[in-house]
């Protein structure tokens, strides 16, 4: 299929359970192309045993008894290749912070970039915390990414703050802006101290 006539409606967006065999081995791929394209936590370049590690760290996280992580991938119908990814982790320790849950590695697939991927995952795993009773969403991205802070933006996420030297690459240091969305507008009525 080529890369101009591909659609979303050829894209099906599943939760996993484990990272193994192909699903692992592409996900290792897109990870490393991430990070040569922004830094998603890592720093330039990340080899393959660095990502393989993340994706083991993951998979740990999604076979734990008491669920701690969400893991949605988007698939292409036409050939199983992954077209993007997300993850929504919470803390299952801290009794504070029951009600919200963090977004990470938001990733598209070159191959699939400008048909909506990353609005259809960033949506799906909305939904998916929505139904595990998370009021409120943080993430976090470079805040000089040409595209992250924009798109966080326009799904209605509220930046509430930047780091400078957050992160570090090897192109030097990096800020990082943080942003929130309430899931739950009763959430709003409650009041914050």
């Amino acid at each position: 299929m080529d890369t101009n006539t591909k659609e979303i409606n050829s894209i099906e967006f599943k939760l996993i359970k484990s990272v193994e065999g192909d699903i692992k081995k592409q996900l290792i791929e897109l990870l490393i192309t991430g990070v040569k394209d922004g830094d998603l936590g890592f720093a330039h370049p990340l080899s393959e045993l660095e990502a393989e590690k993340y994706w083991e760290k993951v998979n740990g996280d999604l076979k734990q008894e008491k669920e701690c992580r969400f893991l949605l991938i988007a698939i292409s119908n036409a050939n199983n290749k992954i077209a993007g990814t997300v993850q929504l982790s919470w803390d299952t320790y801290y009794n504070n912070s029951f009600h919200r849950a963090e977004v990470q590695k938001l990733m598209v697939n070159k191959e699939f970039r400008g048909i909506g991927i990353s609005k259809k995952l960033m949506s799906s795993i909305e939904s998916h915390a929505i139904s595990i009773k998370k009021k409120m969403l943080i993430l976090d991205t470079r805040s000089d990414h040409p595209i992250s802070p924009s798109l966080y933006k326009s799904l209605g996420y509220t930046e509430f703050g930047s780091v400078p030297f957050f992160s570090f690459d090897s192109d030097g240091y990096s800020s990082t802006t943080f942003f929130y969305k309430i899931l739950d507008n009763n959430l709003l009525s409650i009041g914050s101290k």
